[in-house]
């Protein structure tokens, strides 16, 4: 039936069922006293059975929009509430009507409190009056003889209200502290939720260039050591690029410092276009750029380095009505472990071969030369520097 209903009939249907049900629940509590005071078994009968439905109707409601200790409550008192009606229909019809109220008032309390969070006067008054009206109801069938007179029954209420008020009193405070709980864990979670997306923000920002998005030198060298730990557990290479942008001052002497911050920008979304998931992509700083691309050996590297210098030959940039084209870099490649087993090695040794790209005239890859190769060449340049001395 719920699921038919639009939210705005919704929200009809359960006013009308909130305030209804108190109402029916009052005439049926009436009906069934009159009849009982005037020896009707009809009307008190009556009575019973409309009091049946409304407990029926305001415990299924309490189940169907609230969970936890008050919805257990509702079915445990209505539970029993259903099962002793047989019994005590036998016994005295004076026992029904007075144990009915307790599942109804119960009922109307919760479904009042819990949903919406009403007035706490209204509350109040439900509470007061389910103490007050129930009481005589709640535990006299174990404590008062089938026999006794009306007066005496009234007596026994009376000494059992400070019970029945302490129960009712608990089970709105337990209703209370659960709501309160519920409450403050939600907020709980919802502020470690952006604690942790405010750190994860910060995190992001400490390890990213603000300009071009992409990670700086010092998540390089956290991620780079990593790689290189994974690569000799499997027995992989590891591929180093150090980029260069020819003649990027003249880019920014010529066309501003806006231009040269969309040239860094295309080439860091060119860079990106040119890697694989696992592949490191950074900007070193100034026009500099630097890849770290584990499993991809010396050969296939330099295929990767060509193609990225042709790329950025052919890449044209518009900004402002100005243009720019014919841009070229210069990359130093170095390989683990032909170049080193150390991050910062790694990343000197191919910075050494960009410079000697440089020199040999731009727009082009350098190899670095392995350990031995560069050891032995400062040797003999040295040697040489020291005989031109003598």
């Amino acid at each position: 039936m719920y699921e038919r209903l639009t939210s705005e009939n919704a929200a009809h249907f359960h006013a009308v069922l909130r305030w209804l049900t108190p109402l029916v629940s009052s005439f049926a509590i009436a009906y069934g006293l009159l009849g009982w005071a005037f020896g009707d078994q009809s009307m008190w009968m009556s009575g019973i059975i409309i009091a049946i439905v409304a407990c029926i109707i305001g415990c299924g409601y309490v189940v169907n929009t609230i969970r936890g200790i008050q919805a257990w409550t509702a079915v445990w008192v209505s539970g029993g509430f259903l099962l002793s009606v047989p019994v005590l229909t036998l016994l005295q019809p004076f026992f029904v009507i007075n144990y009915a109220l307790v599942p109804v008032m119960i009922a109307l309390l919760l479904l009042q409190y819990a949903p919406h969070g009403y007035t706490r006067l209204y509350m109040l008054v439900c509470a007061i009056t389910s103490i007050i009206v129930a009481s005589c109801g709640t535990l006299l069938p174990l404590v008062v003889p089938i026999n006794t007179t009306l007066p005496d029954i009234l007596i026994h209420g009376v000494q059992l209200s400070s019970f029945s008020a302490t129960v009712g009193i608990l089970l709105l405070l337990a209703g209370q502290f659960w709501h309160q709980l519920q409450q403050s864990v939600l907020q709980l979670d919802t502020m470690n939720s952006q604690l942790d997306s405010a750190n994860e923000t910060l995190r992001d920002m400490a390890l990213r260039d603000p300009l071009t998005q992409l990670f700086n030198r010092r998540y390089v060298d956290e991620a780079l050591e990593l790689e290189i730990y994974r690569a000799q557990r499997n027995g992989i290479s590891i591929g180093i690029m150090v980029i260069d942008l020819d003649h990027f001052k003249h880019v920014n002497d010529t066309y501003g410092h806006d231009m040269g911050d969309v040239l860094l920008q295309a080439i860091a979304t060119l860079l990106e276009e040119h890697v694989r998931s696992g592949d490191v992509v950074a900007r070193l700083g100034g026009e500099e750029f630097l890849m770290v691309l584990p499993g991809i050996p010396l050969p296939p590297l330099r295929q990767r380095a060509e193609a990225i210098c042709a790329a950025v030959r052919a890449l044209q940039i518009e900004h402002n009505g100005q243009k720019i084209a014919n841009r070229s870099c210069s990359i130093g490649i170095a390989s683990y472990p032909d170049h080193g087993d150390v991050g910062t090695t790694l990343i000197r040794a191919a910075d050494q071969a960009l410079y000697q790209a440089k020199a040999a005239g731009r727009d082009q890859v350098m190899v670095a030369k392995d350990e031995i190769t560069q050891w032995n060449n400062e040797m003999l340049a040295r040697w040489d520097i020291e005989t031109v001395e003598h």
